[in-house]
C-alpha cells in the first residue's frame, strides 16, 4: 500500500482548541474532512457525523485493504459489514445525485 503525510495548518486560534502537532493514526483521504471539522471544533452536518462513525470504525478504507485498529484486513469483518455496506450506499447515492445534477 502507499501513504502520503498530509498537513492541516492552522493560525494561533487553532492552537487554543486543541489543534495537534505530530503523527496522527492512518486514515483514508475522504476522511480528512471529518479531521478538518474536530480541528476546527465546529458541529459536524449529518453527512459527516456519519463519516465520523466510520472513520472510528475503520479508519483505513481502500478498494484493496481496510485497517482497523492499526490492523490492516484484507476483507471486512464481519462487525463492520453493516456500517460498511451502508456507507457504500451513501457514497453511491451521493455520486448518482449529483452526477444528475449537471
Amino acid at each position: 500500500h502507499y501513504s502520503v503525510p498530509y498537513v492541516i495548518w492552522g493560525n494561533d486560534s487553532f492552537r487554543k482548541t486543541g489543534g495537534r502537532r505530530g503523527e496522527q493514526q492512518d486514515i483514508s483521504a475522504n476522511f480528512l474532512s471529518v479531521k478538518l471539522f474536530d480541528y476546527m471544533g465546529i458541529r459536524k452536518p449529518r453527512y459527516f457525523q456519519f463519516l465520523s462513525d466510520v472513520e472510528k470504525e475503520m479508519n483505513v478504507i481502500s478498494s484493496h485493504f481496510f485497517e482497523k485498529k492499526g490492523e490492516v484486513l484484507r476483507k471486512i469483518p464481519e462487525e463492520s459489514k453493516n456500517l460498511i455496506t451502508n456507507y457504500q450506499y451513501l457514497q453511491y447515492y451521493n455520486i448518482v445525485r449529483f452526477k444528475n445534477l449537471g
